[in-house]
């Protein structure tokens, strides 16, 4: 470079690594000591907790699900889940009907549930489900 380019080029410079340096003075530094690596931190888990347990279901593999009497035999297919404040849950099965048209909706609650290979609601039979009341989502609540 000429002299003549030089010194507009080391201006230039220096105005753009000046704000640069001055946010690097800005910071506070980082004290790590020795003894601080050497501190247990908190446990690492053993394995990835994206796994989950036999004990423990995602509400979207539950919706849709079937559910089986003890004979076996389809009792529907789980609607929805409501939740209360209180940490209760309650399936909703739509039974009956055919492709989504004449089916009836029932509450069931969560702990009347089995789950082995599939969903099982033991000593319920179609007959057992029609002694249910039905079940009518509240307008209001969507």
């Amino acid at each position: 470079m000429t002299p003549r380019r030089t010194l507009p080029c080391l201006a230039a410079l220096a105005l753009l690594a000046g704000p640069a340096l001055a946010q690097q003075r800005d910071r506070p530094e980082a004290s790590v000591t020795p003894e601080a690596l050497r501190q247990p931190g908190p446990p690492l888990p053993a394995a990835p907790t994206a796994s989950a347990d036999r004990l423990r279901w995602r509400a979207s593999s539950l919706v849709g699900a079937d559910i089986y009497s003890s004979e076996n035999n389809s009792l529907g297919t789980v609607k929805d889940l409501l939740f209360t404040r209180e940490g209760g849950l309650t399936v909703i099965l739509a039974t009956g009907g055919l492709l989504g048209f004449g089916e009836r909706l029932v509450a069931i609650p969560f702990q009347e549930l089995q789950h082995s290979e599939r969903w099982v609601l033991p000593g319920s039979n179609a007959e057992t489900l029609k002694q249910r009341p039905d079940f009518h989502f509240d307008q209001s609540q969507g």
